[in-house]
């Protein structure tokens, strides 16, 4: 700094507060108080300049002095700041640790500043020697450095403001990207009125909405809805997504009138330019909505169309019912609710078959893709059912994924099949049935009618020649024809009654211990004594000391045709016998001999019209007498019973139920 003139001052105060006066040994005095105060003012200057220097060296702002375009001063932090150090920083030029493509900028604030002109702070970059880069604010003033002019400057790092701003920057531009470009439209409304809109709000709605009332853009009836929910946010309750319906006003009055969308909204309550607000979030769902109400109606033409339909529609996982229509469900004899989440064991007859047809079903779907098949179904009553069941699957490979089927109730047409089949068999039976008449007839009324015409020719020819012996014995036998011939009639008439169901039951108070030795007796005088027949019951049975309710005609008619065949099938002196048994409620009749037997084969068609067992040979019979004994037991409500060994002899044995009269 430059030296001042100091002017004399003839009467500076002494010492002691006394100016000095006098002579040359004043001067001297003054001059020497002079040096003193001068000795002392440098000791306070001095220690006031150190203090100076402590404060700015230990000062966390950066400072720095430049003068003629060097730095001649920089406390520590700036050194770091600029990355030197103080013994080398005034070898480089000032401007050089300016990055380049500031330096112009700056060199035109210091031209500013030395002419005199205030510069505000401004910010710019510099570049240390490793060549990194820092943002830093300077602000500058003029001052007087060691007597010459000279720059004080005060850095400030901006750095990371430098880069929060850029991230914001970013950051900013990007939201501001998303929030043009998103498909969903992005309002902000504030006191009812639209403040911000994207710009795909503004393509939703086919102009700028900004400074409209944003309760215009809502549909008429949807407006107390939309402005109840706005209420909840301003009140800062959450509010989750609803759908709404939006309007798009006529631009011009030649234009159609509104046009009508929906929309899925979203709001949540903000800040917008300090002020509360709602930011709401519009997403057109007006194509999904139209494609929802098509496929409602869709699903609802396909739920009239399987709920109507006759077939039992099913949507099966792993077995379980999924879906069903109501007509499955009453076919089943059930409510929908009732099967739904269901196994479908619970309507097959058994677990057996379930299992069975499920792993047949299930394997078939993953080799064809189809199973078809009739099953027997179990209603809910207990009722069996024959069904037409067709099932196909999502994912053949996966079919317990998934599969629908459809179940026919076949039940009628199974019973029609079986009618039919047992009509064809009836036929068949029918014919046989006529075939083995005409053979019966052909063969047993040949005799008796060969016996009468051959009597008859007798008579016409030598009738005056004929004794009267004779002449009886010709009568006998024609006798013999016509009862035989009677009989068979007979017993054809009664089998068509029985076969028409015009066979009647007539029961009447009956002794029949009696009737028993009755028949036993005629049967050893049509036998003519071939035969030792037998009767055997128990002596004073209670059952038999009493008539018992029976119908005396069909007794007669088991009793003495399983007496005619044991006779007929036996050998002459063998020995058959009539066993009568039975409690008070039950009468047991038994007829058993030492004949020949029926072949088994021949077991399940004995009681048949016309049926003749096998091994009969050429004896006499019309194949009438098993059946009218099963229809009269039938009758009885009764059971009859037949074992035999061929060559061994045979046992039938009758049981009826009996009440006393």
């Amino acid at each position: 700094m430059p030296a001042q003139a100091h002017p004399t001052t003839p009467n500076l105060p002494a010492p002691g507060g006394e100016p000095l006066t006098g002579g040359m040994a004043g001067d001297e005095a003054m001059e020497a108080e002079i040096a003193r105060r001068v000795a002392l003012r440098t000791r306070e200057l001095g220690a006031s300049l150190a203090r100076y220097q402590t404060m700015v060296d230990l000062a966390t702002e950066n400072i720095c002095v430049g003068q003629g375009g060097f730095l001649r001063f920089a406390n520590k932090p700036c050194l770091a700041l600029l990355g030197t150090q103080a013994g080398t920083m005034a070898d480089r030029p000032m401007i050089e640790y300016i990055h380049p493509e500031d330096r112009d900028f700056v060199s035109g604030k210091h031209k500013l500043r030395a002419a005199g002109n205030v510069v505000p702070a401004f910010e710019v970059r510099f570049q240390r020697d490793d060549g990194t880069i820092s943002w830093v604010e300077i602000n500058g003033v003029l001052v007087d450095w060691e007597g010459a002019p000279a720059d004080l400057f005060f850095l400030k790092d901006m750095t990371e403001r430098k880069k929060l701003e850029a991230l914001t920057r970013s950051a900013a531009e990007r939201y501001r990207a998303v929030v043009e470009n998103v498909n969903d439209a992005i309002l902000v409304v504030q006191k009812g009125v639209i403040r911000f809109a994207n710009t795909s709000a503004q393509a939703l709605f086919g102009r700028a909405i900004t400074g409209l009332p944003s309760l215009h853009l809502i549909h008429p009836e949807d407006r107390p809805l939309v402005q109840q929910r706005r209420e909840l946010m301003q009140a800062g309750t959450m509010v989750n997504a609803y759908e709404a319906r939006f309007i798009t006003p006529p631009r011009e009055a030649m234009e159609p009138g509104l046009r009508t969308g929906w929309a899925s909204i979203y709001g949540t309550r903000i800040e917008w330019d300090g002020e509360p607000a709602l930011l709401v979030l519009m997403s057109d769902i007006s194509e999904r909505r139209r494609l929802d109400e098509e496929l409602k109606s869709a699903l609802a033409q396909r739920e009239a169309i399987l709920e109507t339909t006759a077939v039992g529609v099913t949507f099966l996982k792993a077995r379980r019912h999924q879906w069903l229509n109501r007509t499955l469900a009453a076919m089943l004899g059930y409510s929908p609710a009732e099967l739904l989440g269901q196994e479908t064991r619970v309507h097959y007859p058994s677990d057996e078959e379930f299992e069975r047809l499920g792993a047949l079903a299930y394997a078939q779907i993953t080799q064809t893709g189809l199973f078809s098949a009739e099953a027997r179904m179990r209603r809910k009553n207990g009722e069996l059912i024959w069904v037409q069941l067709d099932g196909s699957a999502l994912d053949r490979n996966r079919p317990e994924d998934g599969s629908v089927w459809t179940y026919v109730d076949i039940t009628r047409r199974k019973e029609a099949d079986e009618e039919t089949r047992r009509a064809l068999v009836r036929e068949r039976e029918l014919g046989e049935l006529k075939t083995r008449f005409v053979s019966m007839a052909s063969h047993e009324f040949r005799t008796p009618l060969a016996t009468i015409l051959s009597s008859a020719e007798l008579i016409e020819h030598y009738g005056e020649k004929i004794t009267h012996r004779e002449r009886q014995d010709i009568m006998a036998d024609l006798v013999v024809a016509v009862k035989r011939m009677q009989g068979m009639l007979e017993d054809m008439l009664t089998v068509g009654q029985a076969d028409a169901g015009k066979l009647r039951l007539n029961v009447r108070p009956l002794d029949i211990a009696a009737l028993c030795r009755k028949l036993v007796t005629e049967m050893h005088t049509s036998d003519a004594g071939q035969h030792v027949i037998e009767f055997e019951a128990p002596v004073g049975h209670d059952a038999f000391s009493q008539l018992v309710m029976l119908d005396e005609r069909l007794i007669r008619h088991i009793a003495s045709n399983l007496l005619a065949n044991a006779c007929k099938y036996s050998a002459a002196g063998s020995v058959v016998v009539l066993t009568l048994d039975g409690g008070k409620d039950e009468l047991v009749l038994k007829v058993s001999d030492e004949g020949i037997g029926i072949p088994p084969a021949d077991l399940p068609r004995l009681f048949e019209s016309f049926h003749r067992g096998s091994n009969v040979g050429n004896r006499q019979g019309s194949g009438l007498g098993l059946a009218i004994v099963k229809h009269a037991v039938d009758l009885h409500h009764g059971k009859i019973e037949v074992a035999s060994t061929p060559g061994a002899g045979t046992r039938f044995t009758v049981s009826l139920p009996i009440s006393q009269g």
